[in-house]
């Protein structure tokens, strides 16, 4: 058994779904939403959000987005309880509206949605400042009033790897409510994965959604969360009301530490996860373990040998020529303003680099290729073999 049975409780709930065929979806997030009491989360006849992972403009068969069915049934689902059903994102990059209606229609959204009863929303009017600290930093950012004044939020974020985060999953998915602009300023203050993580864990503290439920049904593992990223089938869908949880059991998923994901690290720090107080329900989770299951080569286990170092041994981010097409997009949303593309080829000033992965995760030709420093690939195979010596003892 991966977790001992204790009280209380945080209930994970996991169901085999194959394909994302409407009536194996509808039947699954029904399913998951039974196991973990879903219902007694939602406030009634109140408004609901359903917060997607809408990142980029991209098809739902590339893994990237959440699967348009599973919000078209998420939203059948939740309008048993109430008419007043909203499904909103903040994609990466330009907020321009044209953009986002263009990522909605690409993503298959628009067309699902078309015969459920749901309204939009952009998170861009009436922005109030919120603070919170940041290991001992202040932190300012903005977000829509209306976020706050919905009682019931349901996040729907995609099993996807992360170059930066390792993991972006139910806390990371919670990033996209913050409008453009905010949350560029936020990667250029906050470049260090441990303080993202701290910042993406005090939103999620936050926002704290009433359930959160993973498509699963196909992953994206490798360089993800963008196009370099491969799609790989799962046939999973899991739901719970803490997302801590569900992120720590996503990392077993993974076959990796549950330290290896920062906002897991954070939360393990601030008392917010305890693995042994993680109660599975449904599907044996040994079902879904991929031992083979590829990380972003940016994935930093941090062992005692490397964990000193890991200030020099950030990646190296270059721009392939073959694969460029000067669309700007890492130009406009480099939240430091290191990409040049004067010469009609991007090209990185990597002194300025705070290895972000913006430019990775919103370009849409894999054009960004990511590569550690030769040093520390020696230094992770010695302390790989120091940490194995160390397990044999």
């Amino acid at each position: 058994m991966l977790y001992k049975n204790t009280t209380p409780k945080s209930k994970v709930a996991c169901t085999i779904c194959n394909s994302y065929d409407p009536q194996e979806i509808s039947s699954a997030i029904k399913e998951v939403m039974l196991m973990i009491d879903a219902s007694n989360a939602i406030a009634i006849d109140g408004p609901l959000l359903i917060k997607p992972n809408l990142c980029l403009l991209e098809v739902p068969e590339k893994a990237i987005t959440t699967h348009p069915e599973i919000v078209k049934q998420v939203a059948l689902w939740s309008s048993n309880y109430t008419s007043n059903i909203i499904v909103g994102d903040s994609p990466v990059g330009d907020a321009d509206r044209t953009r986002i209606n263009n990522i909605w229609d690409c993503s298959g959204l628009s067309t699902a949605m078309i015969n459920v009863l749901h309204s939009r929303t952009f998170f861009e009017t009436e922005l109030v400042e919120f603070n919170c600290d940041v290991n001992g930093q202040k932190c300012t950012y903005f977000m829509a009033k209306e976020i706050s004044d919905i009682k019931t939020i349901i996040n729907v974020p995609k099993f996807k790897t992360h170059s930066l985060m390792t993991y972006t999953g139910a806390i990371k998915n919670l990033y996209g409510l913050l409008p453009g602009n905010t949350k560029k300023i936020l990667h250029s203050q906050f470049p260090k994965r441990r303080d993202f993580a701290s910042l993406l864990v005090s939103l999620y503290l936050h926002v704290k959604p009433a359930i959160n439920i993973v498509d699963a049904v196909v992953c994206l593992e490798g360089d993800g969360p963008g196009s370099a990223g491969q799609p790989r089938k799962l046939s999973l869908i899991m739901a719970s009301e803490d997302a801590f949880a569900l992120d720590a059991v996503a990392a077993k998923i993974m076959n990796i530490s549950t330290l290896s994901i920062p906002t897991n690290a954070v939360a393990l720090a601030r008392g917010l996860l305890d693995e042994s107080k993680i109660e599975l329900l449904g599907e044996s989770i040994d079902y879904f373990i991929k031992k083979d299951f590829k990380v972003p080569c940016t994935t930093k286990y941090h062992s005692a040998l490397t964990k000193k170092l890991f200030e020099i041994s950030r990646p190296i981010i270059n721009i392939d020529p073959a694969k460029c097409t000067c669309c700007d997009l890492c130009v406009i949303n480099c939240p430091v303003k290191c990409i040049d593309l004067s010469k009609n080829i991007a090209a990185v000033n990597k002194k300025d680099c705070i290895s972000c992965m913006m430019c990775h995760e919103i370009c849409p030709n894999s054009a960004v290729q990511i590569s550690e420093p030769v040093f520390y690939k020696k230094l992770k195979e010695r302390s790989n073999q120091v940490d194995s010596e160390k397990s044999t003892k």
